[in-house]
């Protein structure tokens, strides 16, 4: 696990090598993690409890996005993953590498105490790209 200086600070996958446009998340004061999009200037900010933030790491890093985490519902097309809150209408939508990113650095855990540390993925996952 992880320790942070900082909880509220905005965060962005290690494997995150663009200046903008990836999945950032924070955990607030109240215990809730907040992600948002960095390519987007006022991105909208979808906030999950500690629960829902688990599951839905889980679906991510298992890569079988039920939908079941009481949070968002993730819809995939080609090149686009929309990220959409079940409670309000903010969505958020971020391409292959991006997600890429995001879904490598949750297996690596480095989106909080609701993960596990792991070794950094050697497989073609992380060399794609």
């Amino acid at each position: 696990m992880r320790t942070w200086e900082r909880p509220d600070a905005w965060r962005k996958s290690s494997y995150s090598n663009q200046a903008n446009g990836c999945v950032e998340m924070r955990v607030v004061a109240d215990g809730h993690v907040e992600i948002r999009d960095t390519k987007l200037t006022h991105s909208p900010v979808i906030s999950f409890t500690s629960d829902q933030w688990a599951r839905w790491l889980g679906e991510v890093i298992a890569d079988k996005l039920t939908n079941r985490n009481g949070a968002v519902d993730v819809s995939v097309s080609v090149g686009a993953w929309t990220v959409r809150s079940s409670t309000t209408a903010e969505n958020l939508v971020f391409n292959t590498e991006e997600w890429r990113a995001f879904r490598l650095g949750a297996i690596n855990g480095e989106f909080g105490p609701m993960t596990t540390q792991v070794d950094r993925p050697t497989d073609d996952l992380a060399r794609s790209g």
